[in-house]
């Protein structure tokens, strides 16, 4: 038994299903293969939210162009849900061009693709509710081979009807996925934005490496009883000096939240190595820059 095989019973959707299921087998054996299958659920599954609500889908259009669309933003209405989406998307691109995938990004890939369809299923009719996403059913060994072939999702007018009256004027309502903690999740989507950005993330706690981006870097001068602050992230140039700093807070907190101690870890920063890096405070899904050349604080993602 594995978490998606309750889509098996639905016989409309097996496409579909083939693509979660490839996804689930290859989550621990094949990160990259797993997260390719989730994109491609995703792309199935927004095709079929875009044959069921009516709506045109322009040909050639890629994922990114459907799931930006204003009527699909404004029918998930959740800006968090939103940028789930995105990470299923980013995340498949990367694995399909061959980019190294951690276990924890697939399995939060897949834990985002299991809430967004089974809410999706409920909210057109399809099912009164499902189980709870279990990380201890993705099979420990490859049981499914066959990847399922690509192809838009076939679905009879009859089923559309039907389907379409259920959720008129609904939208989904999305529960995060508990597969990770907050913070290895909020994690994830800074370390996915530094990777876009071209910066490679230490994995070691504390280590400051020229050229690339640090977590957990020390640095002594804080108003606190130890005098000591820990810099979730820090960007180092190749001769060593702080390009800028990252303060990250939980997912539910603003993150204005963490501004002033990214000014205080700025300035220790400077004190340090002489130059004063550009200050970004997030809390994993919203993310703000400071640059100190007089222009006001300005969200970037």
């Amino acid at each position: 038994m594995t978490n998606f095989d309750y889509l098996s019973e639905i016989k409309e959707l097996q496409q579909l299903y083939g693509f979660c299921r490839d996804a689930e087998n290859f989550q621990l054996v094949a990160p990259d293969k797993s997260v390719v299958g989730a994109r491609k659920a995703l792309e199935c599954w927004t095709k079929m939210v875009y044959m069921i609500q009516g709506w045109d889908i322009p040909q050639g259009a890629g994922l990114m162009e459907l799931v930006s669309h204003d009527d699909f933003v404004d029918y998930i209405g959740d800006p968090q849900v939103m940028d789930n989406i995105h990470f299923i998307r980013k995340i498949g691109n990367h694995g399909a061009h061959g980019q190294s995938i951690k276990k924890k990004e697939s399995l939060h890939s897949l834990a985002c693709l299991y809430e967004i369809i089974g809410e999706w299923l409920m909210t057109i009719g399809v099912i009164d509710s499902f189980p709870h996403f279990d990380s201890e059913l993705v099979p420990k060994i490859l049981t499914i081979s066959i990847l399922t072939q690509d192809g838009d999702p076939v679905m009879t007018p009859g089923q559309l009807e039907t389907y379409a009256q259920h959720s008129e004027g609904k939208r989904l309502h999305v529960a995060q996925p508990k597969a990770l903690t907050e913070e290895e999740t909020r994690r994830m989507f800074i370390d996915l934005m530094l990777r876009e950005a071209g910066w490679d993330v230490l994995e070691i706690k504390g280590a400051v490496v020229a050229g690339k981006a640090c977590i957990e870097v020390e640095l002594q001068g804080m108003p606190n009883d130890s005098e000591t602050g820990y810099a979730d992230y820090v960007l180092f140039s190749n001769s060593l000096k702080p390009m800028a700093v990252i303060e990250a807070k939980r997912t539910t907190k603003d993150p204005h939240v963490g501004k002033h101690q990214a000014e205080l870890y700025a300035d220790l920063l400077e004190r340090q190595y002489g130059v004063r890096p550009v200050i970004y405070y997030t809390n994993g899904f919203v993310t703000y820059v400071q640059d100190d050349l007089g222009y006001p604080d300005r969200q970037i993602y």
